[in-house]
C-alpha cells in the first residue's frame, strides 16, 4: 500500500465566460503597455510586466476577471480545510505579463503570500509558453520519469485562455521561453493572510 501524503496541491479552473472578454482585455493591456513603464525588473528583464506599476484590481475593465479569480481563490481555500475568513479576500497589487518571442521566467516563488492564480488571458495555447510548477522537495537522486505521477519533479500548465492556476505561495515556478509570434499574456494575482486588527 502507497500512501501519498503531502501534496502539492494545484487548483485548476475555467472562465466560462472567458471569450467574452479576452479580445476587448487583449487589447487594454497593449494600450496600457504603451503608458505605463514596465514594473518590478526581474531576471529576464525584457518580459513587460506592471507589478508595482498598474494595479489591475483598480481597472474596472478588468473586474469581471478579477470577482472569478476571487471566488475561486476561496474555494480553493476551504478545498484545503482552510477557514476562508484566515484569507484576505481582496488580492495585493495584481498586475499583467506580456510574454513576446524570447520572453521566459526563471524558478521562483512569490514571498509573503499565501495564493499565487495566474490566469491565462491570451495566447496560442499549442505552442505558447508553458507555466512549469516545480514539486517543493527535490529530489537529486531521481530515476528517469516513465511517465508523470503526481510525485513527479515538476508538470506544465499549457496556456490555454480561460484557464486559472492556482498554488500555494512558497511553490516555485517557472515560464519556458516563448516561442510563438502571438504575444501570451497572463494576469497575476496574490492573496495574502487576513491582518489583525491594529497590525500595520
Amino acid at each position: 500500500m502507497i500512501e501519498n501524503i503531502f501534496p502539492t496541491s494545484i487548483g485548476v479552473e475555467w472562465f466560462e465566460d472567458h471569450l467574452k472578454y479576452e479580445k476587448y482585455l487583449t487589447k487594454r493591456c497593449f494600450e496600457i503597455e504603451k503608458e505605463i513603464s514596465i514594473g518590478t525588473p526581474w531576471l529576464q528583464n525584457n518580459t513587460y510586466n506592471t507589478m508595482g506599476s498598474y494595479d489591475i484590481s483598480k481597472d474596472n475593465d478588468f473586474n469581471p476577471i478579477t470577482d472569478f479569480v476571487n471566488d475561486k481563490v476561496k474555494e480553493y481555500c476551504k478545498a484545503l480545510g482552510w477557514s476562508s475568513n484566515s484569507l484576505n479576500p481582496s488580492p495585493r497589487y495584481p498586475w499583467f505579463n506580456i510574454y513576446r518571442k524570447g520572453d521566459y521566467q526563471d524558478y521562483h516563488y512569490h514571498s509573503n503570500t499565501l495564493f499565487s492564480a495566474v490566469y491565462f488571458l491570451s495566447a496560442n495555447p499549442t505552442i505558447g509558453a508553458k507555466l512549469f510548477v516545480k514539486s517543493p522537495i527535490t529530489d537529486c537522486l531521481a530515476p528517469s520519469i516513465a511517465e508523470h505521477q503526481w510525485e513527479n519533479d515538476r508538470v506544465f500548465y499549457a496556456p490555454d485562455p480561460g484557464k486559472l492556476i492556482i498554488m500555494r505561495g512558497y511553490v516555485e515556478h517557472a515560464v519556458e521561453q516563448h516561442g510563438d509570434d502571438q504575444p501570451r499574456i497572463s494576469l497575476v494575482y496574490n492573496y495574502r493572510a487576513k491582518e489583525p486588527p491594529g497590525w500595520n
